[in-house]
């Protein structure tokens, strides 16, 4: 324990303070160097204590000395910043965004823009309110000569509102503008105008001071001044009194989340005003400026817009012709409360118009703590908005009690002495929302009995919510088996019944949670399949061309070791089987199989399974070759099938039924993603990618790909060419990188399809897995 005491104390004892270099100034000695940089000429010790070199006193700096001294705590930070607020501290060449909590070093300039400010609190703790589209420069505390120290600050343009607690030893705030000086004891506010004139009003209760053109002027508290560039300042001038509040407002302010709320209220005018300068703070003392306001002299009432969600505190000053700001009016406390708008889907409303428009089927949330409701109906917590139309929801705090935080707010100070209360009761807040009309349409001609069709739903509106948010509603007879967004179209599969009646009538819906609110309806007449029911509407438009084949002959075809083409968009249910042709060392190895596919009802899955057998070949084949009498299943999904595009994702595995070498001998796993894209209708560039694992500890680690390009010349014949790879370890523990090239024929003749095609081993590793060469032949009876 003694020996980490003494660490300690000597990492104390060792510590050095933060240095930094400093050049002394012709004429410049010890004291007018610590003015400079301290900014008190008393605080020379700090600069001889990290330079013991100049010896003794009297010390004598040459011009252009260097010296290491501590470096200056900041004098200043910003405490609040509120929309576009700059900074340049003396070292730097260009202005940079500022935000609460950065230091503001000796000659730091701050600059607000519109409708911004800042709050700047000293290390002496009295703070400064920077208004609007102002630059100050901060210089912090100060010693003179036979005065006491102060707190300095110089006004370049804009408006500073001090706000110094007064307490014994405070400093006072002194302010140097391009006309004068002004010394603050307490609260006012300084402002320089665009002609380089300056203003002075003392809020405080003691007085100030100003001084222009060598002379000096006395503020009594509630007096002001005026001083022009180059003149004396004017004699001190009484200040107009605050205006009363009106207590025309009680209760909570409601808005919406992303607009804010909009707060209203009311004074008694006051003789001789030229213009209400009007205040909104998230402090109760004005602390934090949100928002500032301007009304003309005849003006009683103001709108502040865009409030955030919390307590707010609004405060009002009377502005006489001279330009200078009276004592602001007692700080009155309004609690504001936000509703949120959600749209079906969970997204958030825009709330950006006077009275936000939303889809039918909005959830309007009350705010914290209340609940809202239309006239004539309970008010909960979660409103739908179903109706078209505008709707005024009224919301009230459920316990009946008035919003404690809306009566005003009282602090010591002068600004608070004419305290302002009522006993008014809460009242109701209103929220008004628009619901857009809806309508729906559909370029859909008629239903077919027995059939299923694809219905477009189009919903028409100022706004339209996305196709995935609309739900179709069939009625007895009709069945609803797929839906699927297309652009902005909803297209619904609609399957009619034999008996199904005349015509049909389809509800567009727009799902809200568990619950559904209808958009519209949309009534289809419904025909015969041979067309020979009497039709009133217009003819349906014929059905779009079916997808030209794409061939699939080595995808089909259940091979352990290498991927193919397969065509991912073909539904269905179908039945193949298949005989392959590989060379081999004498004999070609023969192997015939047979395997299923379907595609389950109203569903994107996919379930297939093979087998085969080898009835010609080498018993000592390469392990690639395998798989005689073994199992294969698959299961997949189309996950796209829009347009030009197709996209299916699938998982084959490999089940041995016999040891080997006949059979793989163990699991093998083949996940894959296939896709294709038709550019026009004849042409369909496709790939496959996947990989080819054995379950075993030992195996095959393959990434197995396929790419291809067919061209459909007629509408039932397809011709491609794919290039197959497998690249990673085989079972038979070498690594290397297998490549084939392949080309196919395929045709389809009603629920017939027939393939005939080729493979050619490119690598060495190809033809010694795969063979130099493979011919296959595969038919196919399928259904749609």
């Amino acid at each position: 324990m003694l020996v980490a005491l003494a660490l300690s104390f000597t990492s104390v004892a060792t510590a050095q303070p933060d240095l930094m270099e400093v050049t002394v100034r012709e004429g410049e000695g010890c004291r007018g160097l610590a003015e400079r940089i301290y900014g008190d000429p008393e605080a020379y010790p700090r600069i001889h204590e990290t330079n013991p070199q100049l010896g003794p006193m009297p010390h004598h700096l040459a011009p252009g000395t260097v010296l290491r001294v501590p470096r200056p705590e900041p004098p200043a930070r910003l405490t609040h910043v509120e929309r576009v607020v700059e900074r340049r501290p003396p070292s730097a060449a260009a202005f940079s965004e500022a935000r609460a909590g950065h230091p503001l070093p000796r000659g730091t300039q701050v600059r607000t823009h519109d409708a911004s400010s800042a709050t700047i609190r000293f290390e002496d703790r009295a703070e400064v309110q920077v208004r609007e589209r102002t630059l100050v420069i901060v210089w912090g505390g100060e010693r003179r000569l036979s005065q006491r120290p102060v707190t300095r600050a110089e006004l370049e343009s804009g408006a500073l509102r001090s706000r110094l607690e007064e307490l014994a030893g405070r400093r006072p705030l002194e302010v140097e503008t391009p006309s004068a000086r002004a010394s603050l004891d307490g609260e006012g506010v300084v402002s320089v105008e665009e002609d380089g004139s300056s203003r002075v009003s003392n809020h405080g209760r003691r007085p100030a001071i100003v001084e222009a053109n060598g002379e000096r002027v006395t503020l009594p508290p509630g007096t002001g001044a005026v001083v022009a560039r180059g003149e004396r300042p004017s004699r001190p001038r009484r200040l107009l009194p605050a205006p009363r509040w009106r207590a025309d407002r009680v209760g909570p302010v409601i808005g919406f989340v992303g607009r804010g709320a909009t707060l209203t209220g009311g004074w008694q005018p006051v003789p001789g005003a030229e213009h209400y300068r009007v205040e909104i703070a998230r402090r109760p003392d004005g602390g934090e400026l949100l928002s500032a306001l301007d009304f003309g002299g005849r003006a009683s009432r103001f709108e502040a817009t865009g409030l955030p969600e919390g307590t707010v505190y609004v405060s009002v000053a009377t502005v006489d012709e001279a330009g200078l700001e009276g004592r602001r009016s007692p700080w009155r406390a309004f609690g504001v409360r936000l509703a949120r708008l959600v749209e079906p889907g969970g997204t958030s409303a825009s709330a950006e118009d006077a009275i936000p428009r939303v889809w039918p089927g909005t959830w309007l949330v009350a705010p914290r703590g209340m609940e809202c409701g239309r006239e004539g109906e309970a008010p909960s917590g979660i409103v739908t908005l179903r109706e078209p139309g505008q709707h005024t929801l009224h919301c009230r705090d459920p316990r009946g009690a008035p919003d404690l935080e809306t009566t005003d707010r009282q602090r010591t100070g002068p600004e608070t002495t004419d305290r302002q209360t009522t006993d008014a009761t809460p009242t109701d807040a209103p929220l008004a929302v628009e619901v857009m009309p809806v309508a729906v349409r559909t370029a859909t001609g008629a239903l077919v009995r027995d059939r299923s069709t694809p219905v477009e739903v189009e919903v028409v509106a100022a706004r339209v919510p996305p196709p995935r948010l609309l739900v179709v509603g069939a009625p007895d007879g009709f069945r609803v088996e797929r839906s699927r967004a297309r652009g902005d179209v909803l297209v619904a599969d609609v399957w009619a019944s034999p008996d199904a009646p005349t015509e049909a009538t389809l509800e567009i819906a727009v799902a809200a949670g568990s619950e559904r609110i209808v958009l519209g309806q949309l009534t289809l007449p419904v025909r015969d399949p041979a067309g020979t029911a009497a039709l009133s509407a217009p003819a349906p438009e014929p059905p779009a061309s079916p997808l030209r084949p794409a061939q699939s002959l080595f995808g089909d075809i259940a091979w352990p070791s290498v991927l193919g083409l397969r065509d991912e968009r073909r539904a269905g249910f179908g039945v193949a089987v298949w005989a392959a042709a590989i060379e081999s060392e004498g004999d070609p190895q023969i192997r015939l199989g047979a395997g299923a596919r379907a595609q389950l009802p109203s569903t994107p899955i996919r379930l297939g399974f093979a087998s085969q057998v080898d009835v010609l070949g080498d018993a000592a084949l390469p392990h690639a070759r395998r798989g005689s009498a073994d199992l294969v299943g698959s299961v997949g999904a189309l996950l796209l099938d829009e347009g030009p595009a197709g996209l299916a994702i699938d998982l084959s595995a490999w089940f041995p039924t016999r040891p080997e070498p006949d059979s793989l001998g163990r699991v093998r796993l083949a996940p894959s993603l296939e896709g294709s894209l038709r550019p026009i209708e004849e042409l369909a560039l496709r790939a496959r990618q996947g990989a080819l694992l054995d379950a075993s500890g030992e195996g095959a680690r393959l990434w197995a790909f396929a790419v291809g390009v067919d061209v459909s010349p007629i509408e039932w014949l397809a011709i491609g060419a794919e290039l197959d790879g497998a690249v990673g370890g085989f079972a038979d523990g070498t690594d290397g990188a297998a490549l084939t090239l392949g080309g196919a024929l395929e045709g389809r003749f009603g629920l017939f399809e027939a393939a005939l095609g080729a493979r050619f081993g490119l690598t060495d590793e190809a033809q010694r897995l795969h063979g130099g060469w493979t011919v296959a032949l595969s038919l196919r009876l399928a259904s749609e």
